[in-house]
């Protein structure tokens, strides 16, 4: 069981095993649209809209939705079904999420999320997808019955909170736009966009001034297993980098 306070207000209503699962896909989901993964991104999206359907099914149908147990054809039929159920269900679960979850799988199956198009629509189908994801989440926790109006407004504001620009695309060039940050964290968050760098084109979008001081740096975060500088001079995120970046993020989200 998990312990933060989303997962212990979905407790309340859901099935543990699927609750874990929708939450363990959306946080999966967030960290692959942060670094532009669009591939992983819609994968995780699909395994969202599937634990999503699982804990409709259970709520509305009372149907024993395991993670193992096939799903029904996702058509008009199901949301039909669903539609015609017990009223005394509140209409976002019968209608309003279903057909979210619909939209979403629509725009999953159709479109992909690999395009070789001159003009690819990765991010903006992504980004939709994304809004939907939040939108669904903060629904199921709004009628959560065991949440006070408060705690869940508190909720339901740090899952549809936007996504912080941290990193600016110009020229060719990505650009680090919080100057305060140290240049530790900068190589780091440049590193979380664009996964692997040569050394000297990190040097040149940190806009570090003494070539050799940078090079003693990324050696010492190399140690650390922040990162894994390559004999070619290739540098590459590490897990541990990683994780330090999204605490990176959620702390500047916190300061918006």
């Amino acid at each position: 069981m998990y312990n933060s306070p989303l997962h212990h207000t979905l407790y309340t209503e859901h099935p543990k095993e699927l609750v874990d699962g929708l939450l363990n896909c959306f946080s999966n989901a967030v960290s692959e649209f942060r670094q532009e993964n669009w591939k992983y991104f819609g994968s995780e999206i699909a395994q969202f809209i599937e634990f999503a359907r699982r804990i409709i099914d259970s709520r509305i149908l009372h149907e024993i939705a395991t993670i193992n147990s096939p799903l029904p054809k996702f058509n008009e039929n199901w949301l039909k079904k669903l539609e015609q159920s017990d009223k005394t269900h509140d209409e976002s679960y019968r209608i309003i999420i279903p057909r979210v979850l619909f939209s979403m799988n629509t725009i999953r199956n159709k479109r992909g999320t690999v395009h070789v198009n001159s003009i690819s629509p990765n991010k903006i189908d992504s980004s939709l997808q994304l809004s939907n994801m939040k939108w669904v989440l903060a629904e199921l926790i709004r009628l959560a019955s065991d949440t006070s109006s408060e705690q869940a407004e508190e909720l339901i504001d740090s899952i549809i909170e936007k996504e912080s620009v941290l990193l600016w695309e110009i020229d060719n060039k990505t650009r680090v736009l919080d100057s305060n940050l140290s240049y530790r964290d900068k190589i780091l968050l440049l590193l979380y966009k664009h996964n692997t760098l040569q050394l000297d084109k990190l040097f040149k979008f940190t806009e570090y001034k003494n070539k050799s001081r940078f090079r003693k740096m990324v050696e010492s975060m190399h140690n650390q297993r922040l990162l894994e500088l390559s004999e070619d001079d290739f540098c590459t995120i590490s897990p541990s980098g990683i994780q330090c970046v999204e605490k990176l993020y959620w702390a500047s989200q916190r300061k918006e």
